[in-house]
């Protein structure tokens, strides 16, 4: 009635969307026909408790008839959303069916419109909130009462806005809401970009989170790989060394891997790695001593060294274990200066030496064979029974 006299005699009608038709369950709903169904019920929801009690109660009651029973006054829509309505063949205006993010966040902190998560549209990627008619009725009609007192002109009246008379309107008025309108088209444009931008950050996140969970798993793998031969996660092991008690002994030479760590410490100072080493980390100190003490131990090829430790160059292997070696001779060369006295040649005595009464004894002899071929002129050198079962040169000494 006050819109009526205030000459605002014809105004636009919207309907509420209408209840998805039965499925029929003998026929398959693909997922994009079952998205669909669902985003139109939601809407329906969102639109009825936008609207005044009285209108839900007509929407479902199937009394009235169907061109009234869904019907609402567009004086329950914001300006701002009839901006973004559309014409269609009828010259009928049609409310989108999603509003960009920027206008929804706008319109709850500006005006009593209000749009929650709730008003969200249901698979959206750029966070659409449904077109609802939150608008209250005595902000539209104070609303407009003034844009009749600015303009002459009222969004209730046809589609077509009602153009002033020229001298009620300024040209420096009609330029400022040209730009303002700009401006609120480039704010949106600005929020859409925002958004975007934020996705892709989020998923530029994710691949990197991905990608740190791959190396990962990559990591594990190759150490369950190597776990069951000689490798940088085995020689190292605390674990390894106590399900294969006698590696100690073969690869470096001392009764246990304790033993071993013992040693190091007490030569040169260095401690065990707190964890298995990764892939891509550095061999450390303690490796590569280890390393040079295999390679005394057990002969073995740089090469072989240079797999254990996944490295491409045996000639950088062997360059750095050699510093090492030459370090193993300086501490060997340090304790052999050192002064043994009695006490410490009784506690230290063997007990297998104590079993055969040779607590005592100061040298005991030995010798080595040196195989060799059998020579068909000196008969002399030929020795009836050696320890390679072939000729052979013996020398004998005492240690």
């Amino acid at each position: 009635a006050r819109l009526y006299i205030l000459g605002h005699t014809e105004y636009g009608y919207f309907c509420v969307p209408a209840k998805p038709k039965p499925s029929n369950p003998k026929v398959a709903i693909r997922k994009k026909q079952k998205d669909a169904r669902h985003v139109q019920t939601k809407r329906r929801e969102r639109t009825l408790a936008a609207l005044p009690s009285h209108a839900r109660t007509r929407a479902n009651d199937e009394s009235y008839s169907s061109k009234n029973q869904l019907r609402y006054a567009s004086i329950h829509v914001h300006p701002r959303l009839l901006d973004l309505c559309t014409i269609d063949k009828s010259n009928h205006r049609r409310l989108p069916n999603s509003i960009p993010h920027s206008v929804g966040i706008e319109l709850t902190r500006n005006t009593k419109c209000t749009f929650t998560q709730a008003d969200l549209v249901p698979y959206g990627e750029n966070g659409e909130y449904f077109p609802i008619p939150n608008y209250p009725p005595s902000d539209a009609f104070a609303d407009a009462i003034t844009l009749e007192e600015k303009t002459g002109t009222s969004r209730f009246n046809d589609f077509e806005p009602i153009v002033s008379p020229p001298a009620t309107r300024s040209g420096a008025f009609t330029q400022r809401v040209e730009i303002a309108q700009m401006k609120r088209e480039l704010d949106d444009r600005m929020e859409v970009i925002k958004h975007m931008e934020q996705k892709l950050q989020n998923k530029e996140n994710d691949l990197i989170l991905r990608e740190k969970e791959m190396q990962r798993k990559l990591e594990e793998v190759s150490k369950l790989i190597h776990s069951h031969g000689l490798s940088r996660f085995t020689i190292t092991s605390r674990s390894w060394h106590k399900k294969n008690k006698y590696a100690a002994t073969t690869l470096f030479g001392f009764t246990s891997w304790k033993e071993t760590v013992m040693y190091l410490h007490a030569l040169f100072g260095l401690y065990p790695p707190m964890g298995s080493p990764s892939l891509g980390s550095s061999v450390s100190a303690f490796e590569w001593c280890l390393l040079a003490k295999m390679r005394m131990n057990c002969a073995m090829l740089y090469r072989t060294l240079s797999f254990i430790l996944r490295l491409k160059s045996p000639a950088y292997v062997g360059k750095r274990i050699k510093l090492w070696v030459y370090e193993w001779g300086e501490a060997g060369e340090d304790i052999s200066i050192l002064d043994v006295t009695k006490e410490f040649l009784e506690k230290t005595c063997p007990q297998a030496f104590k079993d055969e009464g040779l607590e005592k004894v100061c040298a005991i002899p030995n010798g080595k064979d040196f195989k060799m071929y059998t020579p068909r002129k000196n008969t002399l050198c030929l020795s009836a029974r050696t320890h390679v079962s072939l000729s052979d040169i013996r020398y004998r000494s005492w240690d």
